[in-house]
């Protein structure tokens, strides 16, 4: 039996921030938010912001799953 692993796959910063606002445009009608990537040595971040509409928390339940992985420079 042969059994093929599926590769992982990495985006850039950019391609995920496109990914964050299709799923934010799906799941918020009407909203209008801003999503922002940057990418730094070392890093990228997006960040995104909105006026009014859903809370914080609705926002993040449907974008976490964008997320990689953490670094606490202190912990080092």
């Amino acid at each position: 039996m042969v059994t093929q692993t599926k590769q992982a796959e990495y985006l850039s910063v950019t391609e995920t921030a496109k990914l964050v606002r299709v799923s934010l445009a799906k799941n918020f009608p009407g909203i209008k938010f801003s999503v922002k990537s940057k990418s730094y040595s070392g890093g990228a971040s997006i960040d995104v912001s909105w006026t009014d509409g859903p809370r914080a928390r609705d926002v993040e339940a449907y974008i976490k799953c964008y997320e990689g992985s953490a670094f606490d420079g202190s912990i080092d």
